[in-house]
């Protein structure tokens, strides 16, 4: 056998050998990623099953305060019972409350509720757990609303750990030139959730879920929140909540039903 033919056979057994290899590797690959889908699946499966509650006073903001008199700019304010807003937030801004009610025609209901429960997915049912929560919807009437020191308002049980790890999930929707913390700039007239993960490897550190109005704020800013949640662990990321367990809510349909009653 001449070199040539030699060298021949063995550029074809390497060519052979090669593609055995690459074969195995895309084999692997294959097998590979097929553990890493069946393992991603399980942890999204068994995620998707762990109990998630609400911590915070209120999260459906269905318990509320009616001002017993307008404001400077002649508006009666409506704003969820147990926040802290600031006497000038009240003075400079018009709080309304928009009912999302179980039971209601989904076609009558409010255009901003409607848009919503699309977002979160019940735009098909008439009733959904929970029964009622409301939109609080923030007109800025004076931009030195934006003056506030300190902060401007807070939810209710604002008070947040961040270890053990907690999410803060809440529905935004703002039709602005400013910002305000926690709820964003402008979202395109699209309700959007947002969800942040507060997480620290420092035993005691926390958070304060406090609303400040940013120096950009202009007369009709809008800004619209709705179900927002302080939620012990991970909530998972894409994942949408209605209303959540809350052992406060007893108390809320209590003091609704006192309200009705005055």
């Amino acid at each position: 056998m001449s070199i040539e033919q030699q060298l021949a056979d063995v550029v074809d057994s390497a060519t052979a050998l090669t593609d055995q290899v690459v074969g195995k590797m895309a084999e692997i690959d294959d097998k590979v990623n097929h553990i890493t889908e069946h393992a991603q699946n399980a942890v999204n499966d068994a995620t998707n099953k762990l109990g998630f509650m609400a911590m915070n006073r209120n999260h459906r903001l269905s318990a509320y305060i009616t001002s017993p008199e307008a404001n400077k700019h002649g508006v009666i304010n409506k704003y969820p019972m147990w926040w802290g807003i600031k006497r000038d937030v009240i003075e400079k801004c018009h709080l309304e409350l928009i009912p999302v009610l179980s039971g209601e025609d989904p076609d009558n209901r409010h255009p901003e509720a409607r848009e919503l429960v699309e977002l979160i997915g019940m735009e098909n049912l008439r009733h959904f757990s929970g029964g009622l929560f409301h939109i609080l919807k923030i007109t800025v009437l004076d931009e030195t609303v934006s003056e506030a020191e300190g902060w401007a308002m807070y939810i209710a049980d604002q008070h947040i750990k961040a270890n053990p790890a907690t999410t803060f999930l809440c529905y935004a929707k703002v039709n602005a030139k400013g910002h305000a913390s926690w709820l964003g700039s402008d979202t395109d007239g699209e309700w959007v959730q947002k969800r942040s993960l507060l997480d620290s490897n420092k035993p005691g550190s926390y958070v304060h879920v406090d609303i400040n109005f940013h120096n950009s704020v202009e007369v009709g800013d809008e800004f619209f929140l709705a179900l927002p949640s302080v939620v012990p662990g991970v909530w998972p990321d894409g994942k949408k909540h209605g209303v959540l367990y809350n052992l406060h809510d007893k108390i809320n349909e209590r003091l609704i039903y006192i309200e009705d009653k005055l």
